[in-house]
């Protein structure tokens, strides 16, 4: 059972513990697709040796295994990392892949669950999937906004705790300088890499499938005559918009259309990075002052995803400057006025505390269960039904429009309050920071690169071949649904090894390469 003690909340109360940089460096826990660190290194720039092989060649064997796998058996050949208090988040990261997934699925399959519960007709909205707070578990498009949320909330940890120490310790002020142009200058030169190289393996991937496989989705892969160079060409006139930086509008490339997302992530990295220089010289409060009132004013203008960025990057200033000592005058104002007598004084703080703590859980789960059932909105509409119809009029105008732009309203805020109860809630870490849910999280990325491809060519063959046996639709459906979600979370894990890792890898050897050396004029 891991340790509640690494998982205190830190938001509301001072975080002026200093944690290893190391152990951050050992936890891949940033968004979907930004596991910066997946591959650790130690201070001497050396894979840790719970990274390396270890044993004989039957140790060796069990590499070609899926990791889950040798784990189980004992045969492993590296360790998963040591539990902190941001290791949850990996936790949220592969939940929320799987939330996708069936997404994915069941709207491909099944239409009606997109209507809330009770809509008209009644013979098709009356599922379980439809009704509030479990809609959760459909809840795709309100997971890509809780990923962006995430990936603010990462990208700008380390920059932002590099600003604090800078101005709180002045003697330091030159150093902590170069270091945080440092990282920064590595996260931009490294960001591209690490997310388009597993991207241009993927595409390389589909566009064999589809050509051997041509009624894979749309099923006009073969028109035309065309000849596989051509073929080719055109895959690479698919994938290069999702790589264009400047390319603002959606870009849902054909055959892996959910990889939309990693162009939107690349943007909204580069906002992190510069908005990290922007307040690098502000006073605590301006600096968050400025962080909030950005991320208001890009949701106020429909750009969602830049209030999701910015809002996780909120998140990560206040683990270092919580709001808890922006108001604390007004606590030692009022306790200057009560003084007690002293034997009193450790009976009534005890009291206190744990009364603050039992308010602070219950708060903080209530926020947790309004995030959840925000994030849930129907991607069908309101369609009248309560407590949707009345909720709708809290929707800006702006995101009134169409149904898409309301669903991502309430995923961008849902997905900020969401993390934010979680924060404060160590049960709630807790269970997110299981061996099962951490290795969910080290694979997401590539889980949610690939499952796209293996539920539309192996799991609608799948889906064939059981109706062709005279199963019954819904009995199809859940065992096809089953045998998927295994196959992708095994090549998920070759993926996560074979790609995912060396592209992280690839990425810091370059930039070692050309950085420029102390001794360089």
């Amino acid at each position: 059972m891991p340790n509640l003690d690494p998982l205190t909340p830190k938001l509301l109360e001072p975080h002026n513990e200093k944690e290893p940089e190391v152990e951050y460096y050992q936890i891949p826990h940033e968004s979907i697709d930004d596991i910066e660190e997946a591959v650790p290194k130690n201070d001497a720039g050396q894979t840790p040796s719970w990274a390396q092989p270890n044993g004989g060649r039957s140790h060796r064997l069990w590499v070609l295994a899926p990791w889950f796998l040798a784990a189980m058996c004992g045969k492993a050949t590296r360790k998963q990392s040591k539990v902190t208090s941001t290791t949850y988040m990996n936790g949220i990261r592969g939940l929320a892949c799987i939330i996708v997934y069936s997404f994915h699925v069941v709207s491909y399959y099944y239409q009606a669950f997109a209507n809330p519960w009770g809509a008209a007709p009644a013979e098709l909205n009356y599922g379980i999937s439809q009704l509030p707070f479990v809609r959760i578990v459909l809840a795709g498009k309100a997971m890509v906004c809780l990923f962006f949320v995430l990936s603010g909330f990462v990208l700008a940890y380390s920059p932002l705790r590099t600003i604090s120490a800078r101005l709180s310790n002045s003697s330091s002020n030159t150093r902590s300088s170069d270091d945080l142009i440092g990282k920064l200058c590595s996260s931009m030169v490294r960001r591209g890499i690490r997310l388009f190289m597993p991207l241009i393996v993927l595409a390389s991937i589909t566009c064999i499938v589809t050509w051997y496989y041509p009624i894979f989705p749309p099923g006009t892969w073969r028109d035309n005559n065309q000849t596989f160079w051509g073929h080719i060409m055109g895959y690479i006139s698919l994938t290069l918009p999702v790589m264009d930086p400047y390319l603002w509008s959606v870009y849902a490339p054909t055959s892996f259309n959910h990889c939309w997302t990693l162009g939107v992530e690349y943007r909204g990295s580069m906002i992190i990075f510069m908005l990290c220089v922007a307040v690098a010289d502000l006073g605590k409060r301006c600096r968050k002052l400025v962080i909030a009132v950005s991320a208001l004013w890009a949701l106020h203008f429909g750009h969602w995803e830049v209030f999701c960025f910015m809002a996780g990057m909120f998140l990560a200033e206040l683990r270092f400057n919580p709001l808890s000592e922006d108001f604390a005058f007004l606590t030692s104002n009022r306790r200057s006025w009560q003084p007690a007598p002293i034997e009193d004084l450790g009976l009534e703080s005890s009291v206190r505390d744990r009364r603050h703590q039992l308010f602070k859980t219950a708060f903080f789960s209530g926020l947790l269960v309004f995030a959840i059932f925000v994030m849930g909105w129907p991607q069908g509409g309101h369609q009248g039904v309560e407590p949707y119809n009345t909720l709708v009029g809290l929707v800006p105008i702006l995101y009134q429009g169409n149904n898409d732009a309301t669903v991502c309203f309430w995923g961008s805020v849902g997905g900020f309050l969401l993390l934010v109860a979680c924060e404060n809630l160590p049960w709630v870490q807790w269970l997110l920071s299981t061996p099962p849910m951490i290795y969910l999280g080290d694979i997401s990325f590539s889980f949610y690169l690939l499952h796209w491809l293996i539920y539309l060519a192996p799991g609608v063959e799948i889906l064939k071949l059981f109706g062709d046996f005279g199963w019954s639709t819904d009995a199809s459906f859940y065992t096809m649904y089953v045998i998927v979600f295994a196959m992708i979370v095994v090549v998920a894990d070759y993926y996560w090894r074979l790609v995912d890792e060396p592209s992280v890898a690839l990425g810091r050897i370059l930039f070692n390469k050309v950085k420029a050396q102390k001794n360089e004029e």
